[in-house]
């Protein structure tokens, strides 16, 4: 569901692209943005909740975010994205910019509090 014109223009962009690189019909429609309901504070980020979750408080309380603030930004979706192997350790010096962590102490954080 792209929101305005540019995000639309890249949606069709990037199914173009598909399409020739699979030389397949790609079926997947571009809708409207239409209503949209966020999942309940349990299901967003479940993997970086579940695996880290005094790290998920801590970090909220550092960006100055309640808890669903923070479960809703850039940081917590790369961090999510990062311990689920759907991000490279590259994100990690972003996030640590984004939330005024140290990189060397965030990454030890991830290592030591969890599987990541």
């Amino acid at each position: 569901m792209p929101r305005g014109t540019a995000q639309l223009q890249a949606a069709k962009e990037s199914k173009r692209q598909l399409r020739r690189k699979t030389r397949d019909k790609v079926t997947a429609e571009i809708l409207p943005e239409g209503a949209f309901w966020p999942a309940e504070r349990m299901h967003q980020k479940f993997h970086f909740q579940r695996v880290h979750p005094e790290l998920v408080g801590e970090l909220a309380e550092s960006t100055g975010s309640d808890l669903d603030a923070f479960l809703a930004s850039a940081a917590a979706g790369r961090l999510n994205a990062y311990l689920t192997g759907f991000a490279e350790e590259s994100v990690l010096t972003a996030v640590a910019a984004e939330v005024g962590w140290e990189l060397e102490e965030l990454r030890r954080r991830l290592a030591v509090d969890g599987s990541g």
